[in-house]
This record gives structure tokens, sequence and C-alpha cells, in this order.
């Protein structure tokens, strides 16, 4: 993989743990249809209790350049008690597009009585101010998500957040160079309507 690659995937691995900067407040629900021929197969995350279908050529990635990926998105927001731990890396190597999954984890001496999905969603809208250009509550039948648009520079991200019957807060972050928005943008909304619960 070239360095010009690797470059560009540690940026976009960047995005996904952090940015800063006034956030969008427009809020609104939508419902993504899902284009078939957008999407792979099915993936069933046992240990996070989701189910999915990545974005088609988006390969579950099993190399020591994931694992280095993996490792580097793993990050505690401040003094705030949430830890983001990215457990599984999707990539598309032709256009160098990911797709990180992973769940939130709370530092029990960290927590608040204000812990949860809304102050973690909070956290993200103060950390993104600048980069955020919509939010907004997606529902897919009885799964209701957040959804924050991000762009940094060249790189636009989709990135869902929710809760599984665990209450176990999930995260996935779709990540892609905003050249290839036009050409991955019906794959990932595609793939975003396929998130369910196990």
């Amino acid at each position: 993989m070239t360095r010009l690659k690797l470059s560009i995937l540690f940026t976009c691995t960047l995005l996904v743990i952090a940015c800063s900067g006034e956030s969008s407040e427009q809020v609104d629900s939508t419902e993504y249809l899902i284009d078939s021929t957008g999407i792979s197969k099915s993936v069933s995350e046992d240990d996070l209790k989701i189910v999915f279908n990545p974005p088609v050529n988006w390969k579950l990635s099993r190399s020591d350049l994931s694992d280095q990926l993996i490792k580097s998105g793993s990050r505690q927001f401040g003094n705030s008690g949430f830890v983001y731990k990215p457990l599984k890396l999707f990539l598309n190597t032709t256009t160098n597009s990911t797709l990180f999954v992973g769940v939130i984890s709370e530092n029990k001496e960290l927590q608040t009585i204000n812990s949860g999905l809304e102050e973690y969603k909070e956290i993200l809208r103060l950390n993104f101010r600048k980069e955020i250009t919509s939010e907004r509550v997606i529902k897919i039948e009885n799964l209701e998500l957040t959804e924050f648009r991000i762009k940094r520079e060249s790189i636009y991200s989709y990135k869902l957040l929710f809760e599984n019957k665990r209450g176990k807060i999930i995260q996935l972050d779709y990540t892609t160079l905003e050249k290839y928005l036009p050409d991955e943008k019906t794959a990932i909304e595609s793939s975003i309507s396929t998130i369910g619960l196990l």
C-alpha cells in the first residue's frame, strides 16, 4: 500500500476520533431507501448485538494496518467518562473509504448521573462544532439512530449512534474522500438502512 494511501487512511481515522470547532442544530427524521446493488452480504456482530450490510466492495480488513488503525481509533473524550472502542474495520481499497464499527464504553469512575447516549451526543456536538454539517434522526423499523454528517477539509463522514438491546452505545463511522462521495453515497446510505438489532 502506498504512502499516500496510508496517509489518507490515517486521516480518515483521525476524523473518526477527533475534530474541533459551531454545530448545526438542524435535526429531522428520514428513512433511506435500500439499493441492493450497493450493499454486500449481511454481517452479524454478536458481541455488539447488531446486524448490517456493509457497502459493496467494503471488505472486512484483517491486517496489521487495520489493527493499527483500530488501536489508534480508541479514544477517551476528556474527562467525560466515555471511551470509544472501534472493534471492526471495513475498507474499500479503491477509494480508501472506511467503516469503523465500535462501542462506547463508560469509565465507571468518571460516570455521572447524566451518563448515556444523550450526554455522549452532546459531547460529540462540542468536539465536532465546526465540522458537523447536519444532524438527523433516522428510523429503521423499531430502531432509532442519530446521524451526524461531518466534513473536514476533503473528508466526509457519516457517524451513526444508537443503543443496542443491552443498553450499550454503538457507533458506526462511514468515511470517504469528498471526491468519491457521489460514487459512495448510495452505497453508504443503503448500508445505513440495513442496520438492525440482534
